[in-house]
């Protein structure tokens, strides 16, 4: 329990990143794919201050897109997406509605707001 709590910064944390380095890739893989399986997002935390850089970059990330996407004549390669933050899961993929659900859902926006749905 100690041990996870250092900061990555720490002679310690330092020590093990070397020695991971030194692992045959297949190696490396298989210990990261299970500790991906194995992750806790509840358990990890961020400092106050590790928090205000995060959303001090998500600031700065989110305004150079803007600027860009304002001066630019065409499209940008690239999306705004905040840093992922600790006890957060990363976000599912959003899936697109089916053309079934398309027509449900215009079907009931076009229904009067007295009329049951059906």
């Amino acid at each position: 329990m100690l041990v996870r709590q250092l900061p990555p910064e720490s002679a310690l944390s330092a020590e093990q990143r070397v020695a991971f380095n030194k692992l045959s890739e297949g190696v490396r893989n298989e210990l990261e794919a299970e500790a991906e399986a194995a992750k806790d997002y509840e358990a990890e935390q961020w400092s106050r201050v590790e928090q205000l850089i995060a959303a001090v970059r998500d600031e700065l990330h989110f305004l150079r897109h803007d600027y860009e996407k304002a001066h630019s004549k065409g499209s940008l390669k690239w999306k705004a997406h905040p840093l992922p933050r600790p006890g957060v899961a990363p976000p599912k993929k959003k899936r697109k509605a089916t053309r079934a659900e398309l027509d449900i859902l215009w079907m009931h926006l076009q229904s009067n707001p007295g009329d049951e749905p059906t």
